[in-house]
């Protein structure tokens, strides 16, 4: 519970790296990051723009509703995926 409290700002968000914007439904959708490569656990260092990208272009996924968020770092062995279908 501490190290995941400290993960988050003092007004609530979580910090991903991601850069976000409000559309105007009120949903969050990622625009950009902080930091294009990420360290995995095991040293692999992957692109998560360009997972965005992909993952993105695929016909299941609704762009408009907030598309796909890639997150990883250095805790985990692969990187995880959120997907607005």
């Amino acid at each position: 519970p501490a190290l995941t409290a400290g993960e988050f700002r003092a007004d609530g968000f979580f910090k991903t790296g991601d850069i976000g914007m409000l559309t105007p439904s009120g949903a969050l959708k990622i625009i950009d990051r902080k930091k294009n490569l990420v360290k995995l656990k095991g040293g692999e260092y992957v692109a998560l723009e360009r997972m965005n990208t992909v993952y993105n272009g695929c016909a299941v996924i609704d762009v408009e509703a907030g598309g796909v968020c890639c997150f990883a770092d250095d805790s985990l062995e692969k990187p995880i995926a959120l997907a607005q279908c």
